[in-house]
């Protein structure tokens, strides 16, 4: 089986985030866009592991959210990003961890978005 991880699963596969402030995390929506991409890690899952990660994922990726945040302004997510924590880091390391993971991973790929948010919260 194979798996194919985006966001904190490219460079920590256990982040988490406290639920009473919601830090930003990234996730995949539909677009109508024919160019949208969406870059990450694909992971061989041997097939004794199979179960055990199939468990650790369905519980840690639910499918929605009451905790979904809309699209903002960099401008709003900074905001947010830079005072929001959980028992995993703050949100800005968060941020920060994913964008030099595909700055190692995929340097060829720019990310405007990511690399805007971190340019904010940076700021």
């Amino acid at each position: 089986m194979w798996v194919f991880g985006y966001g904190s699963l490219v460079w920590k596969v256990d982040f988490k985030y406290e639920l009473k402030v919601p830090g930003r995390v990234v996730t995949l929506i539909p677009s109508a866009d024919s160019i949208s991409e969406v870059w990450g890690v694909a992971y061989k899952i041997r097939e004794q592991d199979i179960e055990e990660v199939t468990d650790h994922l369905d519980f840690r990726e639910k499918n929605g959210t009451s905790q979904f945040l809309r699209p903002a302004s960099i401008e709003s997510i900074a905001k947010q990003v830079v005072s929001c924590h959980g028992p995993s880091g703050t949100n800005k390391e968060y941020v920060y961890n994913l964008a030099a993971a595909m700055r190692q991973l995929a340097p060829q790929i720019t990310d405007d978005h990511l690399f805007e948010l971190e340019a904010a919260i940076l700021t």
